[in-house]
């Protein structure tokens, strides 16, 4: 399949930003979790939960044929690198933090099983499919146009768009969401009745819907931040001139950005780069 520009999938948190001609009919939510309690909650979207505080049954659908998954690991305290590299000497390999004190990991659970006796760990468990589905994917009906999947490469990404194939999506553009090609993006056309079924594929982290359409999020949040919007709350035109009226035009300051890269040969940036520094590790001609 022809790799295409990839664009991030928004993160976990993300609104659902509805896409015109779409129906939509009401459908009931899923229960994302157990309540949370007093206790150490794990959090990301909608979803909050104390694993402590009920059960959570176990499943064996949504793991790979060696039997590994997306698994959460919460610590008693806040995580150390030295519990992390414990991890990664179990064959648990740690992919992103969640508060609270908390990593997703891909991991077989006879590996994971074995670090509940280790002091800092407070909980295993399994990443369930329910909490992979954007709230307002549930109320879609028909077929979607456009639904990101957020997935784990675990070495085999045309195996997981092959999965995501036969589960009913059709693969329309796909490609690695960081430079590390820890984490890929497919964006997929997908009959609503079918999202259940992708959910349930290991590898998947999250599936959100995707407008066509192209919006300026950073840009408007940045600008309701600096409380340059009318009273609709709509971000107000001219920002760079309404910066230089209170006095911040640049002047005196020096801007430094240290990021996972950027394309030293691109055409747009030639001449405007004043410095940088590549470190070991990072992919030639990326600084």
């Amino acid at each position: 399949m022809k790799l295409l520009k990839a664009c991030s999938l928004a993160a976990l948190a993300a609104a659902l930003i509805a896409g015109a001609g779409i129906a939509q009919t009401p459908a009931q939510q899923p229960e994302l979790a157990i309540p949370s309690s007093a206790g150490k909650v794990i959090s990301f979207g909608t979803v909050a939960f104390d694993p402590l505080a009920g059960s959570l049954t176990a499943s064996d659908r949504y793991r790979t044929a060696g039997g590994k998954g997306l698994r959460f690991v919460q610590f008693d305290a806040a995580v150390r690198g030295d519990w992390l590299v414990d991890l990664q000497a179990r064959g648990i390999r740690p992919l992103q933090y969640y508060p609270d004190d908390t990593y997703l990991v891909w991991s077989d659970g006879n590996a994971a099983r074995s670090i509940e006796s280790f002091p800092n760990v407070r909980w295993q468990g399994e990443y369930r499919p329910e909490w992979k589905l954007e709230t307002g994917l549930h109320k879609r009906s028909g077929v979607i146009r456009n639904v990101g999947v957020h997935f784990y490469n675990d070495g085999d990404v045309d195996g997981v768009l092959a999965a995501l194939s036969a589960s009913g999506a059709r693969v329309l553009n796909y490609g690695p969401a960081q430079s590390d090609h820890t984490f890929f993006d497919a964006w997929v056309e997908v009959a609503a009745s079918n999202l259940d079924a992708l959910a349930d594929l290991p590898q998947v982290v999250f599936l959100e819907y995707a407008s066509p359409q192209a919006i300026l999020d950073d840009e408007m949040s940045a600008q309701i931040l600096a409380r340059n919007y009318d009273s609709g709350n709509v971000p107000l035109l001219g920002y760079l001139d309404w910066l230089v009226a209170l006095g911040y035009d640049g002047t005196g300051v020096t801007w430094s950005i240290i990021d996972s890269g950027v394309d030293l040969t691109h055409p747009d940036f030639a001449g405007r780069i004043a410095g940088g520094f590549t470190y070991p590790g990072c992919p030639s001609g990326n600084g």
